[in-house]
């Protein structure tokens, strides 16, 4: 990000800092959602998409989907 002093006409350079993601959106839904939501404009012009968020947040299934590896576990235990 570049800032121009207007009365020098030189600009001013920002310092790029490497930073735990927990450190700037301390709580997933109350912190970054909103904050994409916001910012996905930006997001998609950086990622070369176009982006379209729906909402801020889609319910989650309460049935959890195992892996095969899991499964293949599962019977072979069960198979004894």
């Amino acid at each position: 990000m570049t800032f121009v002093d207007a009365s020098e006409g030189l600009p001013t350079l920002g310092k790029l800092e490497l930073l735990d993601v927990r450190q700037v959106w301390k709580h997933e839904a109350h912190t970054f959602t909103p904050w994409l939501l916001a910012n996905a404009d930006a997001l998609g012009e950086l990622l070369g998409m176009d982006l379209m968020l729906s909402s801020a947040e889609h319910p989650a299934s309460r049935r959890r989907h195992l892996d095969r590896r899991w499964l293949r576990w599962l019977r072979m235990r069960s198979a004894r």
